[in-house]
């Protein structure tokens, strides 16, 4: 393996293709989509081939004047989230977590959302619209062979279930602890996707030195879907703040 290995690991709804797409502008990276999301419908592969092959021939093989070869992979494949079990899984590829903990070059870039209840909002709402993301142009959006959709000049408010978010954000909790057991002995870089909005460039030189690669301008290729208040977002806010006060997740509710 002579190009350096990395991985981003991430969750749905935190800015997994705004980085991805960003940091296959650089030259000198080639980072793949989910290769182990066995929902995906454009796999190039059957749900039969061995992680080990998918990985030497689609994660880490070489390209020409690529330096850093990685891909992204959602913690909970290639099993399924709890919270969303009509989802579908595969055991073939259960392996991943040795396989890829047994490269000890290695690198983690761990993205994540910290605030759970945008997260499982923003979820929800792709779940019920079929609208999961918005480049800035039809032209962007063609180049990585995706319809495009605008971003919708206004969207539904809706209601959240109180205990589907519970099961949601213990889920996702609980993913996290797992991956950084995983990889306490990598190079692992936390990537906060809030910190990733606010401080684009900044986020992004750190992760090309994380890589040890030279910086270059990227630029996101998408851009957020949801922009109102919480409190305007969700029809039952005020309801589902104060089922919450006394729990872990009371400060995920922000006015």
């Amino acid at each position: 393996m002579l190009v350096k290995p990395f991985v981003v690991i991430t969750y749905p709804r935190s800015g997994t293709h705004m980085l991805r797409t960003a940091l296959n502008q650089h030259p000198q990276i080639a980072v793949a989509g989910e290769l182990l999301n066995p929902n995906k419908q454009d796999l190039p592969y059957p749900l039969t081939l061995p992680t080990a092959e998918i990985l030497e021939q689609y994660a880490f093989a070489e390209q020409d004047n690529v330096e850093c070869a990685g891909f992204v992979h959602h913690a909970y494949h290639p099993g399924i989230q709890q919270t969303w079990p009509d989802n579908r899984g595969n055991p073939v590829w259960q392996d991943i977590w040795e396989l890829l903990s047994a490269i000890p070059q290695l690198k983690i870039i761990h993205l994540y959302r910290q605030n759970l209840v945008w997260r499982h909002l923003s979820q929800v709402l792709a779940r019920q619209t079929g609208h999961w993301q918005a480049f800035i142009d039809a032209d962007t959006a063609q180049a990585q062979g995706k319809q495009y959709q605008p971003k919708p000049a206004t969207r539904q408010s809706i209601c959240l279930d109180a205990q589907l978010m519970q099961q949601d954000f213990q889920e996702t909790i609980n993913w996290r602890k797992h991956i950084r057991q995983i990889f306490a002995h990598h190079p692992i870089l936390e990537v906060a996707y809030e910190d990733l909005c606010i401080g684009f460039d900044h986020q992004i030189g750190a992760i090309l030195d994380f890589l040890s690669l030279a910086q270059h301008g990227l630029a996101p290729e998408l851009i957020k879907l949801e922009d109102r208040r919480m409190l305007d977002a969700i029809k039952n806010y005020h309801l589902l703040k104060s089922q919450f006060a006394d729990t872990d997740w009371a400060d995920f509710f922000i006015d």
